[in-house]
């Protein structure tokens, strides 16, 4: 609920507006408005509803009108609002929140916005005066009432033109000063103002003008002459040299040719560039990106559109010698350029921008200030005409003047492959058909950024009688490419390694070393905890901020990453080898202890991998948050086995807490590249544990690719290292190993030493209270014992390892134990309870995360269904098998069993 007194007194609701009754009843709600939160005596109400003789029914007219007035808010919500009209003693109480009535509004912006500066005081100016619907009270006709709010009004108007006025913006309150002084045509404050923006716009005609009709109107009117202000003002206008003819400014440096893509930041430098307040278009982005190039380009587009000329400056703010311009020093330039002399320059800062706008007032000019170095460099250099715009370009992702000056920043990212591919195309011809593939890669290898693309294709062009290959075979090697992205002449503008130097140089301390350490990271993107352990600092949010803004760093949904190009930059950085080894241990450290909080989450219950330097860090609450986690890592963590396996750490710990996750995704791929890699640093190291462990993970990734005998190589060899594992670790993985062992020779068809292998693994996980291989141990003992045929035992066994994984909670393996005991009872001839077991299984599989394992379950619940004699749904199962999977048999048509069985053997879920 708000209320509105300024203008025609209104109730406003969610709902809508609510009429607050007849004049009388608008007048009382007005008083107490108001006074909201303080009393009203009935005496002034009597003095203002009947200003000359009140009836002797005053009171009790007042407290009709009261009355009226509650049933009137009582229907718009008041109670819910907060609001409240209370008889207290000899007067009348609103209880409200000021905020709720605009002229409590009006004059809190007002009182904030003269503790502010000009840009801020404009604004907040506006804000205020926006809330005026017409004049104070309307419709009441009692003028001393809204007096004191239509003075504050016009105090308003002229605090905020003078605030325009000190920030150069004169043409743009012309409009608004003329209708003010027809409204107010004594008000010869407003007169002056009116006078001074008419002049400063070019218009001192207009200005003269408007003080004769001033003073025609006092003299005729009332007898008096214009003040001695307004007449100091109107002798200085008498007096003004007339102004200076200058060329005009048309400073844009050459148009870059040919140029390549970017339509949709020219478009979006086109729609910023209408007809409104002065648009200022920060072009930012990492280094090497193209912005100079797009904003030289889009200026001389544009030219046309700012017949007042085009004024450019490039402000050095990354210029390899550290001396970036002083804004003072280009305002003197600028200025020359305007046709001031040199003579009548302003020595102080404010007082040049302050002329500079002035001059550019009522002009059409551009103005391009390229490679500013932050908001600071640039905004004393902003003109202040509606008809004007401006376009800087910066690495900086110039915050504040996006915040302060409503600068639209206008990012550029690499660019597209064919874009890339175009730009290369237009420097090597016919070259580029001739070798697409080797194009193609060059482009990757520069990583699309425009300037490294020149280069490259530059080095092409140079070396004619070499293919494209021979080049693209040269960067490749991480260690010489950003040497090789340097022109043949040694212009540091157009070296690569320069250009990123002067951005790395241009840091503070902390951030240089962030950036030299962030480096040591080899997967694609880190996160802001993992980034903390690595930089070993407590909150690396500002760091990284000052990189992000720095464009050396990128920022997306939380996380942080390189451009390859700026990654080889920063790794070439030196760093004492001791302090890289120590953020590398750190960082793997954190990751084994993340990773391994995840792990356990996906596997409550299980043996954990031993970690012999836990570490703070994320804490899982569900499988989904730990699986959602795996997810976002699943790259760095690849890339971590590989590192620590290098920095001989204990990579095969990292690469077994990433087990139950690849096992759950099925990312075979990922699975070999982390294991094989960790087992040969646990063969260097000598470590028996960390071979065992591998060794049995691999044997489970050898069976799901059904490679039977590299499984038993594996795990024959895990079970003779294992041996000598002392504590739960060794009993855990003799266990695990048997039990696998006894799965591997089930499916070559050796039951005798499947089952001994099975009860032996068995009865360790029981002796040691391992529910977890317990319950794993009777799936594959149930699964044997259903090859031999016998089927009974089979789903005896299988309702037991169900019961064991509930007694955990770990309802994945719920899930798979549900599927493996719904086709068993399948299998037994109990149809029935084989479609409600499969249903249950997919329900929890798919709360896990496993789609795959759930879709099975769905068609087999079908399966038994037809069983039934029921006629088939395959639409959830064929939903999820064609989630992005790949896995849809494509030669059958939809709704048929084999178009959502995939085409490998799905029975393996339960048989294998």
């Amino acid at each position: 609920m708000e209320f509105g007194v300024l203008g025609p007194v209104e109730v406003r609701t969610a709902g809508g507006p609510v009429h607050p009754g007849v004049r009388k009843q608008r007048l009382v709600l007005a008083v107490l408005l108001l006074e909201a939160g303080r009393l009203v005596p009935v005496d002034r109400l009597i003095s203002l509803l009947w200003p000359d003789e009140p009836p002797r029914s005053a009171r009790a007219v007042v407290h009709t009108q009261i009355s009226r007035l509650r049933s009137v808010l009582a229907t718009a919500g008041a109670a819910r609002a907060g609001v409240a009209l209370i008889s207290d003693g000899p007067g009348y109480l609103l209880r409200c929140d000021p905020d709720r009535v605009d002229a409590h509004r009006f004059r809190a912006l007002c009182a904030a916005a003269r503790g502010q500066d000009d840009e801020r005081r404009v604004a907040t100016l506006k804000e205020a005066l926006a809330l005026w619907r017409g004049p104070a009270l309307a419709g009441l006709e009692v003028p001393a009432l809204g007096h004191d709010l239509e003075q504050a009004r016009l105090a308003a108007w002229e605090e905020r033109f003078d605030a325009e006025a000190r920030l150069g913006r004169h043409r743009e309150v012309v409009a608004e000063l003329t209708a003010l002084v027809a409204a107010h045509p004594h008000h010869e404050s407003l007169v002056g103002r009116l006078m001074v923006a008419l002049d400063r716009c070019g218009r001192r005609g207009e200005a003269l003008h408007a003080y004769g009709e001033l003073h025609r109107r006092l003299d005729r009117e009332l007898g008096v002459r214009p003040s001695a202000r307004l007449r100091r003002i109107h002798a200085q206008l008498l007096g003004a040299a007339p102004e200076r003819s200058a060329p005009l400014p048309r400073q844009l440096p050459p148009d870059v040719t040919p140029f390549v893509g970017r339509a949709d930041a020219l478009a979006a430098l086109d729609r910023l560039a209408g007809p409104r307040p002065v648009v200022v278009s920060a072009v930012t982005g990492v280094p090497g990106v193209g912005k100079t190039s797009l904003a030289v380009h889009w200026a001389h587009r544009a030219r046309e559109r700012f017949p007042d000329g085009q004024l450019y400056v490039d402000l050095r703010g990354y210029d390899p010698g550290g001396s970036a311009l002083d804004p003072a020093d280009v305002l003197g330039t600028f200025l020359r350029s305007l046709g001031v002399a040199a003579a009548d320059v302003p020595a102080e800062v404010h007082a040049r921008a302050a002329l500079y706008r002035s001059l550019l007032a009522d002009k059409a000019v551009l103005v391009v200030l390229d490679n500013a170095r932050d908001a600071a460099q640039v905004r004393p250099l902003l003109p202040a005409s509606p008809s004007s715009a401006v376009v800087v370009t910066s690495r900086d992702a110039l915050s504040g003047l996006v915040v302060r000056s409503g600068a639209v920043r206008v990012p550029l990212a690499a660019l597209s492959p064919d874009e890339s591919l175009g730009l290369v195309r237009s420097v090597l011809g016919d070259r580029v058909a001739r070798e697409p593939d080797a194009v193609a890669r060059l482009c990757r290898l520069c990583g699309h950024l425009p300037l490294a693309l020149r280069i490259a294709a530059e080095l092409v062009s140079l070396r004619s009688g070499e293919a494209i290959a021979d080049l693209v075979a040269e960067l490749r090697d991480d260690r010489a490419r950003l040497s090789l992205l340097s022109t043949s002449d040694g212009d540091e503008h157009t070296a690569m390694r320069a250009v990123f130097d002067w951005s790395y140089r241009a840091l503070p301390g902390e951030a240089r070393r962030a950036f030299r350490l962030l480096a040591v990271h080899r997967g694609p993107d880190l996160g802001l905890d993992a980034a903390g352990a690595l930089l070993d600092v407590p909150d690396p949010r500002p760091v990284l901020d000052t990189l992000v803004h720095a464009n050396l760093v990128e920022r997306a949904d939380g996380r942080y990453r390189f451009h390859d190009l700026l990654r080889l930059f920063a790794a070439d950085q030196p760093v004492a080898p001791d302090e890289r080894r120590a953020a590398a241990r750190r960082l793997l450290r954190w990751y084994l202890g993340a990773a391994g909080r995840a792990d356990r989450a996906l596997a409550p219950g299980r043996q954990a991998v031993p970690d012999e330097h836990p570490v703070d860090g994320p804490a899982f609450a569900t499988q989904r948050a730990a699986l959602a986690w795996f997810d976002a890592e699943r790259e760095n963590l690849v890339a971590a086995v590989r590192h620590a396996a290098d920095e001989g750490v204990g990579a095969w710990r990292l690469a077994a807490v990433t087990g139950e996750y690849l096992y759950v995704r099925r990312l075979w791929g990922d699975w070999e590249a982390t294991h094989v890699v960790a087992l040969r640093a646990a063969e260097r190291a000598g470590d028996a544990t960390g071979v065992a462990w591998m060794s049995s993970n691999l044997g489970v990734l050898a069976l799901e690719r059904h490679r039977v005998d590299e499984a038993v190589r594996h795990l024959e060899r895990g079970l003779d290292l294992v041996a000598d594992v002392p504590g739960p670790v060794g009993q855990h993985l003799r266990g695990l190993l048997g039990t696998t062992l006894g799965h591997a020779l089930r499916r070559r068809g050796e039951f005798a030493r499947s089952l001994a292998c099975h009860s032996a693994s068995l009865d360790i996980h029981r002796a040691t209270g391992n529910a977890w291989g317990e319950g794993e141990t009777l799936i594959n003992l149930a699964t044997t014992r259903a090859a031999q045929g016998d089927h009974a035992a089979a789903v005896a066994l299988l309702a037991e390892a169900v019961e064991v994984e509930r007694r955990l909670g770990n309802w994945c393996r719920v899930g798979s134990a549900l599927a493996r005991l719904a086709h068993a009872r399948h299998v037994a001839g109990d149809p029935a309870g084989a479609a409600g077991t499969f249903r249950e299984a997919a329900d929890l599989l798919l709360e896990s995360g496993d789609r795959w394992a759930a879709a099975w379950c769905l068609v087999h619940r079908e399966d038994a269904r037809l069983a039934l004699g029921a006629a088939a749904r395959w639409g959830d199962a064929e939903a999820l098998f064609g989630d992005g999977t790949g896995r849809l048999g494509v030669a059958d048509p939809p709704g048929s069993r084999h178009a959502v069985v995939p085409a490998t053997d799905a029975s393996d879920l339960v048989t294998e």
